[in-house]
């Protein structure tokens, strides 16, 4: 045998190596990876989580691989030092594999020690910490296997001899199991639908960190949503929305179930020291279950993760790329990974939601819909961050290309310029998921949905950039910018828009949606519907709604809001007089307090969110 065949048969075993340790290594990262989902109930999604976790750390490792892979070849070929390039490759790929496996460990166990932690604990908001201690542990990583290369090196080699047939099966199983699902999860026969044209058809739209401090529509200098304007021509528009929580999880199961934060728990907790977060029982009541038999349910969705999405609704279809959720090394990239690589579009891919798909989506399920009634929620996860509109929006509000990110979600004063900056990327965002809107509505009225539906656009929670805090969910009080959301109600052959002053909160969109359907409004529903003050049956009254995150717990009533911190510290805010909530009058009118803290101490007990 030639010693050319002999160095192309050492290459080809080479290879068949690499692909075993690339196989054992990927699997290790997945088992890790899964490790950080279980959330005590079941893998909400579990089919696309697996594939996520699974595609994005093998295409690290395959990335790796592949770039090795070059230098050996080049090396080999241009400076025919075949064994010393033989040599670096195989102990390139095996450390880079090895330190990716530690990398994962530890940053699994440094996502579980932080549920454990308060809220105000230094690795949930340092991520410069988080980055230090996941380079200090791989630093000590290497230098162990330094030490110990021999005994470590046979160990892998032993782990892999054992365990790459098994990941290969998983891995061609997992393929096998959830390829139909990633072009569509929508069914396209109905079945056990009663047939009733008279029904409308019911839109629930929901964005993701859409707060109504910069949308036009309610008054913002910048003119960032023009069409909802117009759609809010033919529109109830609800002035005083508000969510029950700033965190996607537990507001997103408000605008599902009609429950309060308070009784999204199994335990009897008025004040729980963090929010949860994790999927919902499987089993659970909601406007979905209440709709099946009658309507036709379908769920597109930006991010589903945290709703069990297959058990709720006939047919479901997640697009939710960003990946784990809770995790230090998502924390980093998703924040400080993308502007490294701006023109590359798998980067937007992994690290940004696109609004045009999403609605997209939702239209090629319509497809299937040849019966009617059917109830559709959309989730679209813009404006939520990274803040990164694409052409021609970018640009409109602040001119360049830059892309801005900021490490922590708090800030000093003196980086408030950097801080609108970055508010005027948001602004350009909700111009964007603005236009995708209006050609979503387009398409209904192509397909002659619009004139019997019933539309109902709203948002998970808002988006701060004042006083200190970014995004949401991590100012130390509920402040109105992560509370104040948008509500538009879209009657089917409405032609006239109207504004409605009430309270309004997350919870009354189930009784609110069932009262308008005409059926009974389910006990289980903690929210009142908004139908009579839409009919004008009933004024804006004593109405009081209730937010909730992180042990801080706030009641609106009239123009004032009620905060209780979680170590027992009590504010009064008048928002007719002092809408930038600048001056604590709980002093001053210590009755308004009295009547507001009674509210709390009278509030709706948890109801089981399991049927039985």
């Amino acid at each position: 045998m030639s010693h050319t065949t002999l160095q192309n048969h050492s290459i080809k075993q080479d290879y068949i190596a690499f692909l075993k340790i690339f196989l054992t290594t990927g699997f290790l990262v997945l088992i890790l990876e899964l490790s950080q989902y279980y959330d005590g109930y079941r893998y909400s999604s579990s089919h696309l989580d697996i594939l996520r976790v699974t595609a994005f750390s093998w295409f690290l490792i395959l990335v790796v691989v592949l770039v090795l892979a070059g230098v050996s070849v080049v090396m080999t070929t241009l400076m025919r030092l075949t064994a010393l390039t033989d040599t670096l490759f195989k102990d390139a790929v095996e450390v880079v594999c090895a330190a990716l496996v530690g990398l994962t460990f530890v940053d699994s166990i440094m996502a579980g020690i932080s549920r454990f932690l308060p809220p105000s604990n230094p690795l949930s908001h340092n991520y410069w910490l988080g980055s230090i201690i996941l380079l200090a542990t791989l630093a000590v990583a290497i230098k162990v296997y330094t030490q110990f290369y021999r005994a470590l090196k046979q160990w892998f080699n032993n782990v892999v001899a054992l365990s790459w047939i098994p990941c290969l099966s998983f891995s061609l199983g997992i393929l096998i199991y959830i390829g139909p699902g990633l072009v569509t999860y929508c069914i396209t026969e109905l079945n056990g639908v009663e047939a009733n044209e008279g029904k409308p058809n019911v839109f629930l739209i929901t964005f993701d960190s859409m707060t109504t401090r910069d949308m036009s529509l309610y008054g913002y200098h910048r003119r960032t949503t023009p069409y909802m304007e117009e759609f809010a021509k033919e529109c109830y528009v609800f002035e005083n929305m508000r969510s029950i929580c700033p965190s996607t999880s537990i507001a997103l199961t408000g605008v599902l179930t009609g429950k309060h934060p308070w009784s999204q728990v199994t335990k009897d907790s008025s004040l729980l020291p963090m929010d949860l977060t994790g999927a919902l029982p499987q089993k659970i009541q909601s406007i979905a279950t209440e709709l099946k038999g009658s309507y036709y349910t379908v769920a597109v969705a930006g991010t589903g993760r945290e709703i069990a999405m297959e058990t709720q609704f006939d047919a479901a279809r997640n697009d939710w790329v960003h990946g784990k959720l809770g995790s230090f090394f998502y924390e980093i990239c998703g924040r400080n990974f993308h502007p490294l690589l701006p023109p590359l579009p798998w980067a937007q891919l992994l690290f940004s939601g696109k609004t045009a798909p999403l609605f997209a989506g939702a239209v090629q399920c319509l497809g299937g819909l040849k019966q009617r009634p059917f109830f559709m929620w959309t989730h679209i996860l813009p404006p939520h961050l990274p803040y990164l509109p694409p052409p021609p929006f970018k640009g409109t509000f602040l001119p360049g290309e830059e892309d801005l990110s900021h490490p922590s979600p708090t800030y000093e004063e003196s980086e408030q310029p950097y801080v609108d900056k970055m508010r005027a990327r948001y602004d350009e965002f909700i111009l964007y998921v603005d236009a995708c809107f209006h050609s979503f509505l387009e398409t209904l009225k192509e397909k002659g949905l619009y004139d019997n539906s019933l539309i109902i656009v709203s948002s998970d929670h808002g988006e701060s950039f004042e006083k200190g805090y970014l995004y949401h969910g991590q100012s130390p009080q509920l402040y109105e910018p992560e509370l104040r959301i948008p509500l538009l109600i879209h009657f089917p052959g409405q032609s006239d828009g109207s504004r409605i002053s009430v309270l309004a909160g997350q919870v009354d969109l189930v009784p609110t949606i069932i009262d308008i359907l005409g059926k009974p409004i389910p006990s289980w529903a903690e929210g009142k519907s908004l139908l009579p003050y839409i009919q004008g049956k009933i004024s804006n009254g004593n109405k009081a709604t209730y937010s909730m995150s992180g042990g801080k717990l706030a009641v609106l009533q009239g123009n004032y809001k009620f905060v209780r911190l979680p170590h027992g510290t009590e504010k009064l805010y008048n928002l007719e007089k002092d809408p930038n909530e600048l001056k604590d009058i709980l002093c001053e009118e210590p009755d308004v307090a009295a009547r507001l803290r009674e509210l709390i101490h009278n509030r709706k007990k948890p109801n089981k969110m399991v049927e039985k």
